[in-house]
């Protein structure tokens, strides 16, 4: 199953406990489920929910376009479909082949901050069951500081890097479970192949759209700060508490 991502319901039930499942299961959004073969990758025509928000000039921008298979040529939508789960903050964008896993995580986990990471508009894309772009986990917590705070922070995750770090925390063994949210992200528009999010912190005001299509994802970042998309932090993947492989992510 190249979309299976029941994963994410076992991140909500970490959150949330053992008999949430069917909470959130119910609550799950089904923003658009349908087969339209004349939907192209690049077609931002088709909103179906769009939100006010202060106009910010938004000068500093990019797009990239992440390629699946070698080719770009056919880039037609089969079976897009967009899903919410609100309460975490995590979105599912996917068709028949491909699937990415965006975190918009936001207030209302405002409760599990210990747990956090600096890795706010990150992204994981599961294409005919290989995963791109992966997190690389948290490794440890108690055990190394040092390595917690790295493994935690935005240069290890592929957030747009504005140079600092999205929320706070206090260096040391005292800190490593406590961390001063200050970020806040928000749904701008979504549409059958689309979604929009914002990230404002400390004077950052970051919008990312991802789109997806046949032959692969267009992702675009605006903001009013200058930033770097680091789709390829230089840190190995944590497999498991206290784990890291030996190669990069």
């Amino acid at each position: 199953d190249y979309l299976n991502y029941r994963s994410v319901l076992n991140l909500c039930k970490g959150y949330f406990g053992q008999n949430e499942e069917k909470t959130f299961e119910g609550e799950l959004i089904k923003a658009i489920s349908t087969v339209d073969s004349e939907l192209s990758i690049h077609n931002l025509n088709n909103e179906i929910r769009t939100v006010s928000y202060p106009k910010t000039e938004l000068k500093h921008k990019s797009q990239t376009i992440i390629r699946f298979d070698g080719s770009h040529e056919n880039n037609k939508v089969e079976n897009p479909n967009l899903e919410a789960f609100q309460d975490t903050g995590v979105y599912v964008l996917q068709n028949d082949q491909t699937a990415i896993i965006i975190n918009g995580t936001n207030c209302r986990v405002q409760q599990y901050w210990p747990h956090g990471h600096n890795d706010k508009l990150s992204f994981t894309i599961r294409h005919k069951g290989k995963e791109f772009f992966r997190d690389p986990g948290s490794f440890t917590y108690t055990g190394n500081p040092k390595l917690r705070n790295k493994y935690r922070s935005v240069n290890a995750h592929n957030s747009p890097n504005h140079g600092m770090e999205q929320n706070l925390w206090i260096d040391g063994k005292q800190g490593v479970f406590r961390m001063v949210p200050r970020s806040k992200v928000e749904v701008l528009s979504y549409s059958k192949n689309s979604i929009k999010l914002s990230l404002c912190f400390d004077g950052v005001v970051h919008h990312r759209e991802w789109t997806i299509g046949k032959g692969g994802v267009v992702v675009i970042d605006e903001s009013n700060k200058p930033f770097e998309s680091n789709f390829y932090p230089e840190i190995r993947f944590s497999n498991g508490y206290g784990k890291m492989l030996a190669e990069f992510t």
